[in-house]
């Protein structure tokens, strides 16, 4: 099969002033450091790691928001960072984001009518009152009702807002949704029900999600395929079922065993070693993991480790580590 997004060598690295006279010297942060990733359609593909390790770098880039500085981006088998303006605005409408907060991605001068029709406006999809009828409808869809048209952002509970956000990103009915932190600012109760409505989303309309997430609850339960990062690298990969019950790479498992909930699960139980959690280590010639791992060797700070097939896992398990563990 052709992968609906096909990610290959995208690095991305952005300037840092450092502390000097004038500020003249410079420093970068290596965002996302040659990341090769295949989403293909009706997937489901869920990125987590810690704060910092370029999910929303890797969202934003994926979503035709932030140019790579190496590397290519295809969506549908064409490289949208080498199309022109026009050629990429049609190709916009293949692919939405979804953003953390709801509020602060909805224009609060706009109506909800307004807002969730913009879309049709920019791409000049029908005329004004097939417009009005098309919002109605994908508003229905999300669990709103006509009557909110008219009404503003503010007026809206922050679950109600972000089917807002749902129902903009559905009008052009684009082939894939990347949702950055979706759930992150909502009650527990109404994460359940957004859940719910992705997953009627996703059977209704044939979607292909990528969702960025901090929750490794909602992971397992939504996920086809987990893409585990560490300082903007890829380190483990796999199906929900296979990462979730044999993770490999040492942080995987640091991150499992950080999740309470996961934790205390029959056949998830990882090894509770005292790694050290705080800040952020240097960039350095071998593994970015070295630092805080207790199974380091020598051959861990001279050669970065490739994103290779885990011994004893399934298939299309990969985990990027010198000395992968099967739990």
């Amino acid at each position: 099969m052709t992968p609906l997004l096909d990610l290959q060598g995208v690095s991305k690295s952005f300037p840092v002033r450092k502390t000097g006279l004038f500020g003249r010297h410079r420093n970068e942060v290596k965002a996302l450091v040659q990341i090769t990733l295949d989403v293909y359609k009706g997937e489901t593909v869920s990125i987590v790691g810690e704060s910092g390790c370029g999910k929303s770098t890797l969202a934003r880039t994926a979503g035709m928001l932030l140019a790579p500085d190496s590397g290519t981006v295809k969506l549908n088998g064409r490289n949208v960072y080498g199309l022109r303006a026009r050629e990429k605005l049609a190709l916009r409408r293949q692919m939405h984001l979804v953003f953390q907060d709801p509020y602060s991605s909805l224009n609060p001068r706009l109506s909800v009518g307004e807002i969730v029709g913009e879309p049709l406006i920019i791409h000049k999809v029908g005329d004004a009152r097939s417009r009005i009828e098309k919002v109605k409808k994908v508003l229905a869809e999300v669990g709103l009702q006509p009557h909110h048209l008219n009404k503003y952002p503010h007026q809206f509970s922050g679950g109600q807002r972000q089917r807002i956000a749902l129902a903009r990103a559905l009008i052009l009915r684009p082939d894939l949704i990347i949702a950055d932190e979706p759930l992150s600012a909502l009650d527990v109760s109404v994460q359940g029900q957004i859940i719910n409505l992705l997953a009627d989303l996703k059977k209704a309309h044939h979607l292909t999600y990528i969702i960025i997430s901090h929750d490794l609850s909602v992971v397992s339960h939504v996920s086809d395929r987990v893409i585990v990062m560490y300082q903007g690298r890829i380190v483990e990969s796999a199906t929900a079922e296979s990462l979730f019950q044999n993770p490999c790479h040492p942080y995987t498992q640091l991150l499992l065993a950080a999740a309470p909930r996961l934790r205390e699960a029959p056949r998830r139980r990882v090894r509770d070693h005292a790694y050290e959690t705080a800040g952020i280590v240097p960039d350095q010639t071998g593994c970015q993991f070295a630092p805080r791992c207790q199974k380091t060797q020598e051959i861990c700070g001279l050669a970065p480790p490739r994103l290779e097939s885990a011994p004893n896992a399934s298939e299309d398990h990969q985990v990027a580590c010198h000395f992968p563990e099967v739990i």
